[in-house]
C-alpha cells in the first residue's frame, strides 16, 4: 500500500478536530467504554431531523455531538476511500481509538459492513 502525504494531512486535521470534540464532551479517548457509548449515540442520531435539531440547539453538548457526527462520517469516508485507492493511512492514538469504536459499534448495529 502507498502512503500519501496529502491524505495524512487530512488524517491529522480530522484527528485534531475529533480530539477537541471529545475534550468538549468530557470523553477521555483512552476510555474505550465511553468511546463505544459515544459511537452508539452518533449512529442513533444519523437522521437528518435529529442532526438539524442538535446542530442548532442551545445546548453546547448537542451541538458538539452533531459536529462530531459529521466528523465521524468524514473519517469513515476517508478510510473507505483510501482503502479503495490502496492508500495506507496512519492516524494517531485518538484516531485509532475512535475509529475502532465507530467500526465495532457500526458493525454491531448493522450500519457498517464488516471489514475484510
Amino acid at each position: 500500500m502507498m502512503v500519501h502525504s496529502e491524505w495524512q494531512n487530512d488524517v491529522a486535521l480530522l484527528e485534531h478536530a475529533i480530539a477537541s470534540k471529545l475534550i468538549a464532551l468530557g470523553v477521555n479517548w483512552k476510555d474505550g467504554a465511553a468511546l463505544h457509548r459515544l459511537a452508539r449515540e452518533i449512529f442513533h442520531c444519523q437522521d437528518r431531523e435529529t442532526l438539524q435539531r442538535w446542530l442548532y440547539s442551545a445546548k453546547l453538548q448537542e451541538r458538539v455531538l452533531a459536529e462530531l457526527a459529521g466528523l465521524s462520517q468524514l473519517m469513515l469516508h476517508l478510510m473507505a476511500h483510501s482503502a479503495q485507492e490502496g492508500v495506507e493511512l496512519h492516524g494517531g492514538p485518538v484516531w485509532k481509538a475512535f475509529a475502532r469504536a465507530l467500526y465495532q459499534e457500526g458493525e454491531a448495529m448493522g450500519v457498517l459492513s464488516p471489514r475484510a
